[in-house]
């Protein structure tokens, strides 16, 4: 429900285009699964201390396992964020067209 109403009432006031919209409501659905599992965890007594600490040594080994997902990631990122591209444009490389 807030998605709708974020798609049909907010970003278009704000002058947001399509591809943003579906990055930023992506993002945003992923935030609050995780706020969502954090806080369950949280009432059923778990200590987020001591998993905190193992996401923390988990995100290290995947970073630097992942180097070059994460500066696709990064890239595409930079490419959404700043309207280089918008939904609908073509790209071009050396194998043809994309």
């Amino acid at each position: 429900m807030s998605r709708a109403y974020l798609g049909y009432r907010i970003y278009p006031s704000i002058g947001v285009d399509t591809g943003l919209a579906y990055a930023l409501n992506t993002f945003l659905n992923y935030l609050l699964f995780g706020i969502g599992l954090l806080f369950s965890m949280k009432v059923m007594g778990l200590d987020l201390r001591v998993l905190m600490v193992f996401a923390g040594a988990i995100g290290i080994g995947v970073g630097l396992g992942f180097q070059h997902i994460t500066a696709n990631m990064v890239s595409g990122f930079t490419l959404i964020f700043g309207r280089h591209l918008r939904r609908g444009d073509w790209i071009e490389i050396d194998l043809g067209l994309l």
